[in-house]
């Protein structure tokens, strides 16, 4: 896409690959590699993206696993801060179609960026995007090249389902995330515990209007490098082990995902895969899973 003025609409096209061409019904089953390289004069500030796809799709940054979905009724948004940079960028998305027989399929993206001088860039899907057949191995997070041939890839019309779904809930979403701000409100109901007990979460009954700025006494007691913290950390170790197993990257979003409530700065991400070897063992887990808890990043957030 040019370097545009962001807008409220969404300007990107439907796209798919050739099996869409003419008017043609996709084949359930398909699968397909989508891909658009462009240019960045400059490091964005801010990049934030919309994306969906019926039925499913899993989208990379640059070969880096970034995010994936399989409701096209939901569409995605998500930051991509610290995963593009000035230069040349390619988002790369493998995208399926489900169903029990031929159906329309399509994907849709925009990503807004504003550059450091505040120049707005926009990068939609539209006609100049390729697509292959071919749909290369992912490993540990990492997209493998595509092989090709790439050939242009087919602009389809949008179904009114899919147009809905798109400025029902994704542009709100889009908009939103425009301002910096992509954290969702949510109520959860959790068993409680010693750690959330020690992190100032009350009881049902109480109602708090503040938390205290310092610790108290039972909170510095149960946060100290003591037994049952020790403990706790090495369950996770093992939970994270037994679901990650090789996939280091995708650990490491995860962990921090879960105790920042967002994603790795480039530097964090590799201080913490030099943590982990090529298959990590619940004790390396453990590491930079108490590198976590002792920034100050964390005991804010909580």
């Amino acid at each position: 896409g040019a370097a545009v003025e962001a807008t409220a609409g969404i300007s990107a096209q439907w796209v798919w690959g050739s099996s869409a061409a003419d008017g043609r019904v996709p084949a359930s089953g398909e699968s397909l590699l989508l891909r658009k390289t462009f240019r960045l004069p400059q490091e964005p500030l801010n990049a934030v993206v919309l994306l969906t796809c019926d039925n499913g799709f899993t989208l990379f940054v640059n070969g880096r696993r970034a995010e994936q979905g399989d409701d096209w009724s939901q569409p995605k948004v998500l930051s991509l801060q610290g995963q593009l940079k000035k230069g040349e960028n390619t988002l790369s998305v493998i995208a399926t179609n489900a169903g029990a027989g031929p159906n329309a399929a399509g994907f849709l993206l925009e990503c807004r960026l504003v550059l450091k001088d505040g120049t707005r860039q926009v990068v939609t899907s539209d006609s100049s995007w390729e697509f292959t057949n071919s749909v290369p191995a992912v490993r540990e997070g990492r997209l493998a090249a595509g092989k090709g041939p790439w050939q242009p890839v087919t602009v389809v019309p949008a179904l009114a389902v899919w147009t809905d779904a798109v400025n029902q809930r994704g542009l709100p979403l889009l908009l939103q995330a425009a301002t910096g701000d992509l954290r969702m409100v949510r109520a959860s109901l959790l068993k409680n515990d010693f750690l959330m007990r020690s992190l100032g979460r009350p009881h049902r009954e109480q109602i708090v209007s503040m938390r205290p700025d310092e610790l108290t006494t039972l909170e510095a007691i149960d946060l100290s490098n003591g037994a049952v913290l020790a403990q706790a950390l090495a369950r996770g170790g093992q939970h994270l082990r037994n679901q990650f197993g090789a996939d280091r990257d995708g650990l490491v979003r995860h962990v921090c995902r879960s105790a920042w409530s967002r994603e790795p700065l480039p530097a964090e991400r590799s201080a913490m895969l030099e943590l982990l070897s090529a298959e990590p063992v619940s004790e390396e887990i453990e590491d930079v899973l108490w590198a976590v808890l002792m920034t100050p990043e964390f005991l804010l957030v909580r």
